[in-house]
């Protein structure tokens, strides 16, 4: 399932900050597992946030630099940081934006599921 969105904000202490426009796509259990926020600019690409592609930067970072490699202060584990926060909050304001959507898509997929079953 994919949704558009426009001026979502993220919520940081119970406040909501920015205005962010993109897209968003789900899985079949109804989590955000791709974000794609358009740039601010007409110059540059959109920025997606793909929870597989972060999982595995932040393993190959913890390889690479050991256990505490959070701490590591680089360019490379700043940006991925940044990137693993943003995906965290902007799934859980899409998830909440998309929430009807979110259960009625789920319910056609066990529904879906229910009438391969039976038959």
């Amino acid at each position: 399932m994919h949704r558009e969105f426009e001026e979502l904000g993220i919520a940081v202490g119970g406040i909501e900050y920015g205005h962010f426009t993109g897209e968003a796509q789900f899985d079949e259990t109804g989590q955000a597992v791709i974000i794609d926020i358009e740039a601010s600019s007409f110059n540059s690409k959109p920025l997606r946030l793909d929870i597989e592609d972060l999982v595995r930067q932040r393993i190959a970072l913890r390889r690479k630099l050991g256990i505490t490699f959070l701490e590591d202060g680089s360019l490379e584990v700043s940006e991925h940081t940044l990137k693993w926060s943003l995906f965290q909050a902007l799934s859980d304001s899409v998830e909440a934006r998309f929430k009807d959507d979110i259960e009625d898509y789920l319910a056609e997929i066990i529904a879906g599921s229910a009438h391969w079953d039976a038959a």
